[in-house]
């Protein structure tokens, strides 16, 4: 049986080809499922942690339960235990106003630490209107598709002025059918991210599909439910 670290490790992609400029070392991609700000989740015994913090317990030896795991390279999705840190809200605050991350402070590609131009912001609301999912779109600008998610619905890089900023296209739906057939192959593959790749999406999409988060009208056989159930 695997040990808690080698799960975790699992579901890393150590080349994920991004650096943080603090310490020049690359960062490790979480794979398995996110949230809709690029935070992973891994469970540990009965609990789900954010992939961070998990990170932090399993490598580092100054865990502290009350204190908060902040980002050295701004990366929600990262976990390489090197680019994290422990800290208070106030710690956390005032590196976002060190990094120029604060309100009233420098904001997309005038930013420091951006790794996106206004350009490649544009390029991706055309790419959204061609039909391209996020997961297409973020291969393209080689960037991640939680961060595309939030950029066309306005949450960052707000500030670019596009004709398609309210004309966004859900490119990433499923029909009925669809469904159905990714919780038969969830129910005999069980992984969030194998099944995630064969349908061209991101692991926390099947997440929220299984979980019923997403696409909860859709009628299923009890005995693929409780197949799935089973593996949840």
């Amino acid at each position: 049986m695997p040990t808690v670290i080698e799960r975790f490790l699992c579901k890393v992609n150590k080349k994920s080809g991004r650096f943080c400029p603090t310490t020049s070392t690359e960062c490790w991609e979480w794979l398995a499922a996110k949230d809709m700000a690029g935070y992973g989740y891994f469970g540990i015994g009965k609990r789900s942690w954010r992939s961070n913090r998990a990170s932090y317990f399993l490598f580092k030896d100054d865990f502290d339960v009350a204190a908060l795991v902040c980002h050295i390279c701004d990366w929600p999705s990262c976990v390489n235990p090197e680019h994290l840190f422990l800290g208070t809200p106030k710690d956390n605050m005032q590196d976002k106003v060190r990094k120029g991350r604060a309100k009233g402070q420098p904001a997309g590609s005038e930013h420091s630490l951006a790794t996106l131009t206004d350009e490649l912001i544009l390029q991706i609301f055309e790419l959204n209107q061609d039909g391209f999912t996020n997961t297409e779109i973020a291969t393209k600008v080689k960037t991640d598709p939680s961060t595309i998610s939030l950029i066309l619905s306005g949450k960052r890089w707000a500030h670019i002025e596009t004709p398609y900023r309210y004309r966004v296209k859900n490119n990433n739906r499923f029909t009925d059918e669809d469904i159905r057939d990714i919780f038969i192959d969830y129910s005999t593959i069980k992984t969030y991210t194998k099944v995630a790749q064969k349908w061209g999406t991101v692991p926390s999409v099947v997440y929220n599909i299984i979980k019923r988060n997403k696409y909860s009208h859709v009628q299923l056989p009890s005995k693929l439910t409780k197949a799935v159930s089973k593996g949840i």
